[in-house]
């Protein structure tokens, strides 16, 4: 970490330093610790860190007092006004602390609540040794000591990003106490959340010094169906000719009404005069797709460009005409729109108004390679993205979608984080699940470059291992640094984006060579079992992974691309297709009189579906699915027999006329990682590979299925599901 530190030493007669002040003494309480008049609840907080973590180091438990009351020497709390410190997201605020030692006083403090937590958690960082390696209290290393006392200076730090946010999934209303007590710990100053959602997320935020980054797929919240759509159904989005509620994802307001931009922005501005905390209000559209067919929207989709565009300026141009009407009640706030699915290209000719941030959602194709490299083809359009949002916005927050396996490597992450805040970017933000694997060490170094972009990353991985690990440091360190080369010189995009890396990280040499490290760990920490269950905990997430790798232990098949760049089947492709396939009529050679085990299924809409020779990417024939009004339409693969101990793969090849649009989906259910896959693609007459890989099932038999929700003409072709686990 880099910290700015002023260090005023006081020299007494004769020339000699002024003492330290102590804080614990042969195990008494040297010091109290004074709280100002009814504090804040993340003041309060402060307090009881201190408190809790100094008697754990040290056996004493210093009293708490008021400062009104306080005598002798004192660790005192307060919450100062700090002139021209920026309060509000519009005037980039970050995070600042002081820490001003004497031998008398130690004075803790920050212009707001949360930044008194921050400092008072930098405290016990910098001067007690506390280390909060990752969420629990397996992770937390409190060292052992007599006697305390903190040399005298000023210590001053601030964090060089905006907004610092995580938000976790997989729990009840996204909330796990552990991971949010580690966030604040590591001084993450955001937790995402839904804005309908503060009631119950907002109260146990306050004590963290966490404020909510408002979000969610809001546009029922907005404009709920009860108040509007009897009187108003024109607010809502036309479906197939018809207007229709607002649902779950799928569903959207149509963007190009002329009276909805004034009823959604009233209730906005309703919102925030109710919810102060609610600094960034979430104005995202609805998960998914579903957007208005109406002829007005439709004359505002911009057809000359690549589909993910499509929608850009129609979005913003809504979400400007709100976030307008917001300033002028509330200046203060900032309002949050997704750049996403089919409208995460920056708009063309729309630039973004100054209190609307754009939460641009970037997808790695690789994470060995940073996306801000110039020389990384893979991510050109990730960063040609990035730069255009960057351009367009004066709030920019970078989301991305990584953890546990495909967290990108740590000095990856450093350049791209850097590189952010180059560009101006307030911040950015992941989403984790507290109760699946995350390599802790990746996770403890990207909370400490949030903070500080510059921060070494070699001295922070050394403090993480040397506080995790004590004496069995180095064999773990060695650990890491094998799976942290093979993961940088893995091909992408296989490394780190699935269970695909398993077997670049630990293939059989590497795991062997592994083991006897963990060996060598634990002999060097016989007899300390908060060690060792940490030793132990890594063990068992990497013996996950190595069991995957078991599984997918060919390299040699898991890197054969069955695609040539020219848009052909490679030979590998051609044998997934026509010798290893699970489909016997992948292909639809069996014509169009028979479909084999493949079932047209029409669900609503003007459709044909069918199997032609008009064109083919192998062999004769192609399926297709036309349609003149988008509604639905799907092909389905009767069940077919599976090894539940398998891992799969799923090859589809797909083209569109020029005129067709919308939304292809494919998806297959069977199991775990069998889930729907969406895509949103006009290929301009050109076949395009779609390579879906790691698919495990649950249960001895899979169903797959092709749907079109797309207006135009699709063909389908050269459709496999192989197994993964066999030798070539």
């Amino acid at each position: 970490m880099r910290v700015t530190m002023v260090v005023l030493t006081a020299l007494a007669a004769g020339g000699l330093a002024a003492a330290d002040f102590a804080v614990v003494t042969d195990g008494r309480p040297a010091c109290s610790i004074a709280l100002p008049a009814e504090p804040h609840p993340a003041v309060q907080r402060a307090a009881d860190e201190l408190r809790a973590h100094i008697a754990l180091s040290t056996g004493a438990e210093l009293p708490v007092v008021s400062a009104d009351e306080a005598e002798g020497a004192v660790i005192e709390l307060r919450v100062a006004d700090w002139e021209g410190y920026p309060t509000t997201p519009l005037r980039r605020a970050t995070d600042a602390y002081e820490i001003r030692v004497t031998a008398e006083r130690v004075v803790i403090e920050g212009p707001d609540p949360g930044c008194v937590l921050f400092a008072a958690d930098d405290f016990l960082r910098r001067f007690v040794g506390v280390r909060w390696l990752a969420p629990g209290e397996l992770w937390t290393e409190v060292p052992e000591r007599d006697s305390l006392s903190v040399a005298e200076g000023v210590y001053r730090d601030e964090a060089r990003l905006a907004v610092r946010a995580l938000h976790t999934v997989g729990v009840a209303y996204h909330w796990d106490q552990d991971a949010s007590e580690w966030m604040s710990r590591l001084r993450f100053n955001r937790k995402a959340m839904h804005v309908d959602r503060l009631w119950h997320t907002g109260p146990k935020l306050e004590p963290l010094g966490i404020r909510p980054l408002g979000g969610g797929h809001t546009m029922g919240y907005w404009l709920p169906n009860d108040e509007h759509f009897a009187e108003h159904p024109e607010y809502y989005g036309m479906d197939a000719g018809v207007r229709r509620q607002i649902g779950g994802g799928g569903s959207q307001i149509c963007l190009s009404s002329e009276e909805s931009p004034a009823v959604f922005a009233h209730r906005v501005n309703e919102y925030a005069a109710e919810n102060a905390v609610m600094d960034i209000i979430g104005i995202a559209m609805n998960d998914g797709w579903g957007f208005c067919t109406c002829p007005a929207c439709l004359a505002r989709y911009r057809r000359d460009r690549p589909q993910p565009q499509w929608l850009s300026d129609l979005v913003f141009g809504f979400s400007n005409a709100v976030a307008r009407r917001v300033a002028r009640e509330h200046p203060d706030r900032v309002l949050l729109q997704l750049a996403y699915t089919n409208f995460y290209d920056g708009p063309a000719s729309i630039d973004i108004e100054p209190n609307l941030m754009v939460e641009y959602c970037l997808w790695r194709a690789g994470f060995n390679t940073p996306v801000s490299d110039p020389h990384n083809e893979a991510d050109a359009l990730a960063r040609e993205q990035t730069l255009g949002w960057a351009e367009k916005c004066d709030h920019l927050l970078v989301r991305e979608y990584v953890g546990g396996v495909n967290l990108p490597d740590v000095r990856v992450l450093a350049e791209d984080i850097r590189w952010y805040r180059d560009l101006g970017a307030d911040g950015w933000f992941t989403e984790i699940h507290p109760h699946r694997w995350l390599p802790r060490e990746r996770m403890w170094v990207l909370a400490h470059l949030l903070w500080d972009p510059d921060a070494d990353v070699d001295a922070l991985l050394d403090d993480f291992f040397r506080a995790a690990y004590g004496p069995a440091r180095e064999p773990m360190r060695a650990i890491y640094d094998l799976l942290e080369r093979a993961l940088l010189d893995a091909p992408t995009p296989f490394a780190g984006k699935s269970r695909l890396a398993a077997p670049y990280l630990v293939p059989t040499d590497r795991w062997v060579e592994i083991l006897r490290l963990f060996e060598s760990a634990e002999e060097l920490v016989a007899g300390d079992e908060q060690v060792l269950a940490r030793i132990e905990q890594t063990r068992r997430d990497l013996q996950e992974l190595r069991n995957v790798a078991r599984a997918l232990g060919d390299r040699r098949l898991l890197g054969q691309p069955p695609v040539e760049e020219e848009g052909r089947l490679s030979a590998y492709g051609e044998r997934l297709l026509t010798e290893r396939n699970l489909l016997p009529n992948g292909s639809f050679e069996l014509g169009p009189d028979d479909f084999g085990e493949w079932h047209p299924a029409i669900n609503r809409g003007e459709y044909e579906l069918g199997v032609t020779d008009e064109t083919a990417l192998h062999g004769r024939y192609s399926a297709f699915m036309r349609c003149t009004e988008r509604g639905k339409s799907r092909w389905v693969h009767s069940y077919f027999d599976v090894d539940p101990d398998g891992i799969y793969e799923v090859n589809v090849w797909y083209r569109t006329s020029q005129d067709a649009f919308w939304t292809l989906r494919f998806g297959v259910a069977g199991g775990e990682g069998c889930s729907v896959r969406t895509w949103n693609t006009n290929t301009a007459g050109r076949w395009q590979h779609l390579r879906f890989t790691g698919l495990t099932p649950t249960s001895g038999q899979m169903v797959l299925w092709l749907d079109n929700y797309a207006t135009g003409t699709v063909w389908l072709d050269a459709v496999s599901v192989t197994r993964m686990d066999r030798p070539t």
